[in-house]
């Protein structure tokens, strides 16, 4: 398989694209017979899980089989030595990583935190500062996640961070159906993405650092941060105070710039990954 070329952003993205629209279908009838047959509290408890999602990379990717987009594009997963397919481990973490990695990094982030909040020993302004980095943390994985896109476009091979982690990669078995024009475009995407992060970053680190914080909590067993605080008024996006709030389907708050900006890339929630259209953004009026 060294023989063959790598596939390029063009075939990668347009794969992702394909498979999209079938993990999709499989995922809306998921939520249907969980809805039919669990009711409507079991479906509000599991409706963000990617099931439909995880079956057809289970159908496909699991069974040594290429999903329809890799079809569709001529390409196919391989190690990153490029000699042989990827292992059935690897397959599995990836298609673990990819569809329930964020949910259990932030589930295990809020379990931390309220472990460390529950420590009696622990003083108060330790455990105020503990929870700040855990909510930084969690606002910063969208950021990570753009920046990893962001590579991709400028020439990476991994489009999803799970199959980095697992060091899968693409090869294109057809080498005449190569998109070479695009990759230019392609390139310049990254590279003024890349540049939107940095300016985004550097702004928003030289406000936190010359605001002042809003609140100070009082020393109690269990402090409970308020709305008033900064920190829960940031925009997970940009990391800025949220400006023209806006709520997705499934109930998180962002600016209404930053969710647009993002589902022109991705459809779906940055938070908890769930399927969210452009036009099913609410714009909250008042919102304090």
């Amino acid at each position: 398989m060294k023989n063959f070329s790598s596939g390029g952003p063009a075939e990668i993205v347009r794969a992702k694209q394909k498979d999209d629209i079938y993990s999709d279908r499989l995922q809306k009838l998921w939520l249907d017979v969980l809805l039919k047959g669990g009711g409507t509290q079991l479906w509000l408890q599991l409706r963000t899980l990617p099931i439909g999602n995880f079956l057809y990379g289970a159908v496909t990717t699991l069974s040594g089989l290429q999903t329809l987009g890799e079809e569709y594009t001529g390409i196919v997963q391989v190690e990153s030595t490029k000699t042989a397919v990827p292992k059935f481990i690897n397959r599995l973490l990836m298609l673990i990583l990819d569809n329930f990695g964020s949910i259990i990094l932030i589930s295990g982030l809020n379990r931390l935190d309220k472990y460390i909040q529950k420590i009696p020993n622990l003083q108060v302004e330790a455990k105020k500062d503990i929870s700040e980095t855990i909510r930084t943390l969690k606002a910063v994985l969208p950021f990570m996640e753009r920046c990893h896109r962001a590579l991709f476009y400028c020439g990476g091979l991994y489009y999803e961070m799970s199959k980095r982690f697992t060091g899968i990669q693409y090869v294109l078995v057809r080498r005449w159906l190569k998109d070479y024009q695009s990759m230019y475009g392609f390139k310049l995407l990254g590279i003024v993405t890349a540049i939107h992060l940095v300016g985004t970053s550097l702004h928003t680190s030289w406000k936190w650092l010359s605001t002042p914080r809003p609140c100070q909590q009082l020393a109690m067993e269990e402090p409970v941060p308020t709305e008033r605080c900064t920190s829960l008024r940031r925009c997970p996006l940009c990391l800025e105070e949220r400006r023209n709030v806006s709520a997705t389907p499934c109930g998180h708050l962002f600016c209404w710039s930053c969710i647009q900006e993002w589902l022109q890339t991705q459809n779906q929630c940055p938070l908890c990954r769930e399927r969210v259209e452009p036009s099913r953004i609410i714009p909250l009026k008042n919102y304090l």
